[in-house]
């Protein structure tokens, strides 16, 4: 029971995401009936999208960097030889843990200041504190995923160089010759 918990909470991102998008298209239905039902009053679902799409980017992101696919420029990368190859990519995951760690500094001070105001959405009457803590929570996953890839890349297991080193061990020296059978 404890490895099940653990591993949930270990991929909660991957748990949330269906949720969000679910709503999302929940919500998005009922934005497209309300342009034909016209005694069907939604300004709410507007402003729900509007979040839901929001979290669904910031736990996007900590998903992306689990499955390593992202923007990047691989066909200069892949020129390097794998020890540089490895310093760009933790070089990288720690500009962008800076970042990640930066906005979840500015959201964790947004969320202060609205819960301090107590501030609530105009549409769906929701505090804007909850509306905007999946910033929080995304950078905070993301934080985490990227520690998790640099540990990988660090200890020799990241896919990315467990393969380019397998394949460099098994390839013939130029001089060599194949023998037939």
């Amino acid at each position: 029971m404890g490895k099940k918990i653990i591993k949930f909470l270990r991929n909660i991102d991957y748990h949330i995401q269906p949720v969000l998008m679910s709503f999302l298209l929940i919500a998005a239905l009922i934005q497209v009936l309300y342009r034909f039902l016209h005694f069907l009053k939604t300004p709410w679902t507007l402003e729900l999208i509007t979040f839901l799409f929001s979290a669904s980017v910031w736990f996007g992101i900590s998903i992306a960097i689990k499955e390593n696919i992202h923007v990047g420029i691989e066909a200069v990368y892949r020129h390097f030889p794998i020890k540089i190859r490895k310093i760009l990519k933790i070089f990288n995951s720690l500009l962008f843990m800076i970042m990640m760690v930066f906005l979840g500094y500015l959201g964790t001070h947004a969320i202060i200041g609205y819960f301090r105001s107590q501030t609530l959405a105009p549409a769906t009457h929701l505090p804007y504190w909850f509306l905007r803590s999946p910033c929080v929570f995304g950078a905070i996953l993301s934080v985490y995923r990227i520690i998790e890839k640099i540990h990988g890349i660090l200890t020799g297991k990241d896919p990315e160089f467990m393969q380019d080193e397998l394949h460099s061990y098994t390839q013939l020296p130029e001089n060599a010759k194949q023998e037939e059978f």
